[in-house]
């Protein structure tokens, strides 16, 4: 019961936070409110390349864990289009990869991809570790 009200919280201030200027809007009035032009990031392009894979998208996160130990755990987000799904299904975790943001390379073990999806497009989620 707890978890369920923690779960519906999260969802409401994420729901809360991705309205213009974080107002609080309700459902039934975004579509008829008018905010103005949004203004947009600038996107950051990142590539994937596990073998002969490519996937490639928009810059979402990037997480560092274990930063002590002899390997690093890196976590890096990213959103690409839902056509790349199958390229995304037949790669295999324990190989080499490469993560390009912008013009840094980032090379290690694959450990694992995760895929969600958001509106027309999917979020991954790539954990991959390097010796340091």
């Amino acid at each position: 019961m707890i978890m369920k009200k923690t779960l519906k919280q999260r969802d409401e201030m994420a729901r809360i936070l991705s309205n213009p200027d974080n107002l609080i809007v309700s459902e039934s009035l975004v579509g008829r409110l008018d905010f103005g032009e949004e203004e947009t990031a600038p996107e950051i392009s990142t590539k994937l390349t596990v073998g002969e894979s490519v996937v490639s998208g928009r810059f979402r996160n990037y997480k560092v864990s274990c930063e002590k130990e002899p390997e690093q755990e890196l976590k890096i987000s990213f959103v690409c289009q839902e056509d790349q799904l199958e390229k995304l299904l037949n790669i295999k975790p324990a190989t080499k990869c490469k993560v390009e943001i912008m013009e840094n390379k980032i090379e290690g073990g694959l450990m694992g991809i995760s895929i969600s999806s958001r509106h027309a497009e999917l979020v991954i989620t790539v954990v991959l570790t390097r010796y340091i």
